[in-house]
């Protein structure tokens, strides 16, 4: 199974999308933890446009997007 993953805001010098690659339906805190950001980032994550938990079980051809948190004014 492949998921596809987009890194918002993080400076990396990996080209998108990031493509995973499972043989099982993984959890969502195993995919986050095979990317090159600090794990002690706090991040906002989307699966398929939708905040998701850590042991969401992913499916083939799901999306994630990784967002540092954000502010403004």
């Amino acid at each position: 199974m492949e998921i596809e993953v987009r890194l918002f805001g993080f400076e990396t010098s990996i080209q998108h999308p990031i493509r995973l690659q499972w043989d099982d339906a993984p959890r969502l805190a195993e995919a986050l933890a095979m990317l090159p950001i600090s794990q002690d980032v706090e991040t906002i994550v989307l699966v398929n446009g939708r905040t998701a938990t850590p042991d969401l079980r992913l499916a083939d051809g799901d999306k994630i997007a990784v967002f540092p948190p954000m502010t403004g004014g």
